[in-house]
């Protein structure tokens, strides 16, 4: 057991050079842009449920804006889908696709540094409560606000050296 670990360690050391020299570097390392985008942002706030959520995401990842130079502005979209029917015709799934689009903007003015859209795909089932059901669908939508919001503080950071001078 431990020399088959200590051989997995040993070739996972004798890999990391190479895998330095082929140009990868950790995302938030030293010096690396995507360091900077902390504190970075003036978020401008989506006044729904929805958006009250991914807004909190995206302020925890990153963070309150100490010394803002960019505008991010976010809007999205929800579209539920019905995905099984009972026999009796009731539905007892249902599918939310959700995109987001975004745009960093300077403060300062001028175009947009950055912008792009983001999508994800979550469920929840109906189950014979109404309440457990509603439950269910709130839940199902907080899941995909921290999804979207995590997928932009993604593209922001691994972009973030061609549009944050």
């Amino acid at each position: 057991m431990w020399s088959c670990s200590r051989r997995r360690l040993l070739s996972l050391a004798a890999a990391l050079p190479a895998v330095s020299a082929c140009g990868f570097a950790p995302i938030y390392g030293e010096g690396a842009p995507a360091r900077r985008l902390q504190g970075a942002f003036d978020m401008q706030l989506v006044p729904n449920p929805f958006g009250f959520a991914l807004n909190e995401r995206l302020l925890q990842r990153l963070g309150a804006a100490s010394a803002p130079r960019y505008r991010l502005a976010v809007t999205s979209q929800i579209t539920v889908s019905e995905r099984a029917i009972r026999e009796d015709n009731t539905i007892s799934r249902f599918s939310l696709d959700a995109t987001a689009d975004y745009v960093v903007t300077p403060l300062g003015g001028g175009p947009a540094a950055t912008s792009g859209q983001v999508r994800s795909i979550t469920a929840y089932s109906a189950i014979g409560s109404p309440l457990a059901t509603r439950a269910a669908e709130a839940d199902a939508r907080r899941r995909l606000a921290v999804t979207l919001a995590d997928q932009i503080v993604t593209r922001l950071a691994a972009t973030a050296g061609n549009w944050d001078r």
